[in-house]
């Protein structure tokens, strides 16, 4: 995937600013971070290695979602380095395509997110601590956790899930239709999963909640942001925001929380048409073409584009053979750190000394900013690392006038 001249241009046309009288939340959900700064910062390469490995699975799963419900290929699909995993997942497939059911992301449930919170099945309600992820659409959880048949709202027909990846993991469970609660919020007949079997690793997360689009629903149903909005409880805008920071973070329904952020939010037009929140923006001057992904720790590009961009700001290239690519780390010391600036919708934002700061490697302190051949054409996906100096409305829902806002968030 390419910037284009057009998308370019679109740009400058997608700056709005957030109108003085935006509507205040409907609810909100306070959660918080489950991963040390300890974990975090003791990060070794095996690990970053292995969570690009989970990214790079949770992508293609998305891809062969898209797949499957739409009957072609994702536009950003990099086919040279993933399209033998998709296509294991779509030729696995048929048999669930005949029924409404479908496999579940469970990669996502691995020490690459920062910040759980309550989400419930069933009535009476079952409380499970989720990650919210923007970048996946299915809501699920862990073997054992959910009890259905102490749910007076659960029904299933019996159709099963079933995910399997190249390393040898594997989930199956089943899907259930369900009453869902999530900051004071019910909304009936949820497409939910459950997980009976797993080689997953369990972590302290019960699960994960997408908020992403449709299209890339493994269920083939809509995300729960999406069933809260059609069945009326956002009000009059499908819209939610997520601020982040290294101690708490909270997610906002159905409008934003003005005191979360500095000035106004500044939105950028989303393209929706691959099933992600995918909207151009600038690195350090350089046009890229971002993912807005709440479930991923880092931001992860193109690693010829990461390694020019370090080494424009000052920083010390880490390469690494990754497979038939290479892997691209940017390192720097305490006396000298490296400057980021996101430019989204005209509006520039820098990453903090904390923000940026992921890792210990060698003496020096690595830059929440990687270089991976994941899957994606040349696209960025833009996590944690950047979204914990802002505060982020998503808004719109697929196929209309959906696009992402930020804001300087307040310290």
């Amino acid at each position: 995937m390419q910037l284009t001249l057009l998308s370019v241009l679109a740009l400058a046309a997608s700056v709005h600013a957030l109108p003085a009288d935006s509507s205040a939340p409907v609810a909100s959900v306070e959660y918080d971070r489950r991963t040390s700064e300890l974990e975090i910062r003791a990060a070794t390469p095996e690990r970053i290695s292995s969570q690009l490995r989970r990214l790079q699975n949770k992508y293609a799963t998305s891809f062969a979602n898209f797949q499957l419900n739409e009957g072609r290929a994702n536009p950003l699909l990099n086919a040279s380095s993933i399209g033998d995993v998709v296509a294991r997942i779509v030729a696995n497939a048929p048999a669930q395509r005949r029924a409404p059911s479908g496999t579940v992301p469970l990669t996502d449930v691995q020490n690459e997110l920062l910040w759980v919170g309550p989400l419930s099945y069933g009535t009476p309600a079952q409380t499970f601590q989720l990650d919210f992820d923007t970048g996946s659409s299915d809501t699920f959880v862990q073997p054992g956790l959910y009890k259905p048949a102490a749910s007076t709202s659960s029904t299933t027909n019996g159709q099963k899930f079933r995910v399997a990846y190249g390393d040898g993991t594997m989930a199956t469970g089943t899907v259930y239709r369900e009453t869902v609660t999530i900051g004071g919020l019910k909304v009936k007949n949820q497409a939910v999963g459950a997980a009976d079997q797993s080689t997953l690793d369990d972590t302290s997360s019960n699960g994960i909640s997408g908020f992403g689009f449709p299209s890339i629903a493994q269920f083939k149903a809509d995300p729960v942001w999406v069933t809260l909005y059609k069945q009326g409880k956002l009000g009059s805008k499908a819209q939610f925001a997520f601020g982040l920071s290294r101690t708490k973070a909270r997610l906002d329904l159905g409008g934003v929380d003005k005191a979360s952020y500095s000035g106004s939010l500044v939105y950028s037009k989303v393209d929706s048409s691959s099933g992600f929140w995918q909207t151009p923006g600038t690195l350090n001057g350089k046009a890229i073409n971002a993912i807005i992904d709440t479930g991923t720790t880092v931001v992860v590009g193109p690693p010829a584009d990461v390694l020019q961009i370090c080494l424009a700001a000052g920083g010390t290239p880490i390469v690494t053979p990754s497979g038939t690519s290479v892997q691209v780390l940017c390192g720097y010391t305490p006396l000298y750190r490296p400057k980021f600036v996101f430019t989204f919708g005209g509006a520039s934002y820098t990453l903090s000394a904390e923000s940026e700061a992921f890792a210990e490697q060698d003496g020096l302190t690595i830059a929440g900013i990687i270089g991976a051949d994941i899957g994606l054409a040349n696209a960025w996906i833009v996590g944690d690392t950047f979204l914990q100096n802002v505060y982020a409305a998503f808004e719109g829902l697929q196929g209309g006038n959906t696009r992402v806002g930020f804001a300087p968030r307040k310290l």
